[in-house]
This record gives C-alpha cells, sequence and structure tokens, in this order.
C-alpha cells in the first residue's frame, strides 16, 4: 500500500510538471513580434557599460599566467560593489549585482586570491558566491549538469540561501565546464552554446567565460563558432615591459575601446595580489574601426615580432583576410606600423617575397592615463 501511495504522488507531480510545460506554441509566441512591435522594443540595456550587457555572452581570454583569472575576479568584485570597473566602464545599474563564480581548478590559491581582491575593496560582505564545481554545459549528471545548477539556483532562491535574480554567472574556465567535449568541433561548440543560451534565458545572468589562448598564443582555443556566439571579446596578455593589457577584439552592439593597461599588485597583509589598472594603452595614431583597432592591439600586444596578414587574420580569427589586407595597408601609409618584405614559405610550399608587419615602438607613447 505505501508503495502504491508513493507512486501516486510521483504520478501526480509529473502531471502537475506536465501541466506547466510550456508548449511549442507559447514558447515562440513569446518570441513573434512585427516590425513596429520590435523597433519598440526597450533598447539595449547593459551591466557594465560597453563590457557586458543584461544576457549577454561574454568571453574572456589568455594564456596561463597572463592575468585572466585576476581580471575576472576583479569585474566580479566590481560588480557586486556597484563601482566602475577598470576605471573606465561603469555599473549601470546604479546598485551591487549579485554575482556567481565557479571555478573547477585552483582552488588551493582561490582563498589568498579572493582574500586580496576583498581587501582592496574593502568588503567582504557582498552578493558574490562562489561554487567550487562548475556546472558542465556538454554532458554530466542531474548535479553537475546546468540544468541540475539551474533548478538548484532557483531552490535556493525559495529557500533564501542566495538571491532570487543573478545577474552574472562567471565560469572558470570553459574548458573545465565542457568536460567530454571535442573543443575544436563546431558540433560540439554547438551543444555547448545551446546549454549556455539555456542557462541564460532561464536565469535571466549574463554569462561570462574564461578561456584558454591556443597553442600560438594569438586567439581562444577551439572552433571559431564560440566567438561568433559571444557579445564581447576581451583579451588578458602580459607585454614586454611586465605589465598586462586588456584587448577588446569585439563588441558586437559598439565600437571596441582602447586597450587598458594594468599591473599585478601586492596587497598588503595577504599572499596574493590584485588588478591595478593604469589608463589605455596610447599610440600616436587615430584609430577609425572595430577592425583598426584589433590590428594595432594584435601588433602592439606582440611587439618585436613580424606577421604576415595571413598571419594577422588566423590570430584575430577573422575570415576576410583581404579586410585586413587593406588595414595593414591604410596603416603602413599612415607610418603607424613597420612593414617590409622578406622571403617566406607560403601555403602552396614555394618561398615568395611576401610583406610582413610590426608595431612600431616608438608609435606606442605611453601606458600613463592621460
Amino acid at each position: 500500500r505505501g508503495d502504491a501511495a508513493a507512486l501516486e504522488a510521483e504520478a501526480q507531480v509529473d502531471a502537475e510538471a506536465e501541466a506547466q510545460r510550456e508548449t511549442p506554441a507559447q514558447f515562440w509566441r513569446q518570441r513573434l513580434f512585427t516590425v513596429g512591435e520590435f523597433i519598440q522594443r526597450p533598447p539595449k540595456q547593459w551591466h557594465i557599460d560597453q563590457v557586458a550587457g543584461v544576457q549577454d555572452f561574454v568571453l574572456l581570454y589568455g594564456a596561463s599566467g597572463e592575468g585572466k583569472t585576476h581580471v575576472a575576479l576583479d569585474l566580479a568584485f566590481s560588480a557586486a560593489t556597484g563601482r566602475t570597473f577598470a576605471d573606465s566602464f561603469s555599473c549601470v545599474a546604479g546598485r551591487p549585482l549579485t554575482v556567481c563564480y565557479a571555478t573547477g581548478e585552483g582552488l588551493g590559491g582561490l582563498a589568498d586570491r579572493l582574500r586580496a581582491v576583498s581587501s582592496y575593496y574593502g568588503t567582504q560582505a557582498i552578493p558574490f558566491y562562489i561554487l567550487s564545481d562548475i556546472p558542465q554545459l556538454y554532458e554530466g549528471s542531474f548535479n553537475t549538469g546546468a540544468v541540475g545548477f539551474m533548478e538548484a539556483w532557483q531552490e535556493l532562491a525559495t529557500s533564501g540561501v542566495v538571491p532570487e535574480k543573478l545577474d552574472i554567472l562567471i565560469l572558470d574556465t570553459l574548458h573545465n565546464a565542457t568536460a567530454g567535449a571535442d573543443e575544436n568541433s563546431a558540433k560540439d561548440a554547438g551543444v555547448t552554446q545551446q546549454t549556455l543560451r539555456r542557462l541564460r534565458d532561464t536565469l535571466g545572468c549574463t554569462i561570462v567565460l574564461v578561456h584558454h589562448a591556443g597553442k600560438n598564443g594569438m586567439s581562444e582555443r577551439g572552433s571559431s563558432a564560440l566567438r561568433a556566439s559571444m557579445d564581447t571579446v576581451v583579451r588578458s596578455q602580459k607585454n614586454l615591459s611586465g605589465g598586462y593589457t586588456l584587448t577588446c577584439e569585439k563588441l558586437k552592439d559598439g565600437d571596441a575601446w582602447p586597450a587598458k593597461s594594468y599591473k599585478l599588485e601586492d596587497v598588503e597583509d595577504t599572499d596574493s595580489v590584485r588588478v591595478a589598472w593604469q589608463g589605455d594603452v596610447k599610440t600616436s595614431f587615430s584609430v577609425r574601426s572595430t577592425l583598426d583597432s584589433r590590428v594595432i592591439a594584435f601588433l602592439v600586444n606582440n611587439v618585436g615580432t613580424q606577421y604576415t596578414a595571413h598571419e594577422i587574420a588566423q590570430g584575430l580569427k577573422e575570415d576576410n583576410v583581404r579586410q585586413v589586407q587593406n588595414v595593414l595597408k591604410e596603416l603602413r601609409s599612415a607610418d603607424a606600423i613597420l612593414s617590409e618584405k622578406t622571403k617566406r614559405m607560403t601555403s602552396d610550399g614555394l618561398t615568395r617575397d611576401v610583406y610582413v608587419y610590426a608595431a612600431d615602438p616608438a608609435a606606442i607613447v605611453s601606458l600613463e592615463t592621460e
């Protein structure tokens, strides 16, 4: 009799869940607009101006040891305290944002990093939550998968453990959040992106992915489908001066902003460092387009190294090599970059005279603020 009652209760729960399940018509009706209705939709809203929009996807990548996690934690504290990020980008909401930071690596040193950043910001009493595991985007059990995390957050919010509204979810790193996936496969990337969209839509949050740079150090690891699905792409990189640079490589709803310089500064009475922003990376030439900015930033960040147009396009994951060539031609004519002809083996296996390009150290005026 007890088993029968349990089965009856389970059937009732299933029936209630089925009744609440959204039909295809209901799902698509919420996403159907006339031209006039679509134009009247509210303009884009930002959590962090020109960096992270409401329900955006943001990619923050860099090589190991080049500051990306430090930047992610600084962004998290800026958002959770409602302060300006990188001394440049305001927290538009005008209130502390709820941030959840999930990581599957580096737990041993995370407490020291949090101690250093919280000491600088002067508080630990902020809506910033740490997960010592990371929701799986590709596959995973009910508990470890993204669907389980969504249900868990909603249940924890109901019980008052966390706020109901999650503003920003940071996943550090994407590799740890996609166990079992082939990161070079566009098909597997598609599965991951579908899960990310479900996370975003269910929780209504912006998602920041912290990711590794590829072996060549010139772009993020994995399929180009990842970059295509992002609203913002920023890169953290160590430069020749020993400092670090944060470069905007993609801003879907705006123009890429000037690269920001920062250093990692020891924090008194802690065993770690925090990000100390140093202002814009200045050059002696003007920037006229997003692609101009990306090409210049790429050469400045790799000063001392020569690249062909094809290598620069590859580093930027820019499919239109001709556009990159046109930008390089304009920059060369303006004496904004260095160029020369040299012999290189081309893709057909022959050695030919080709143009190679590099940043002009004399054009990098200063890393100081204006």
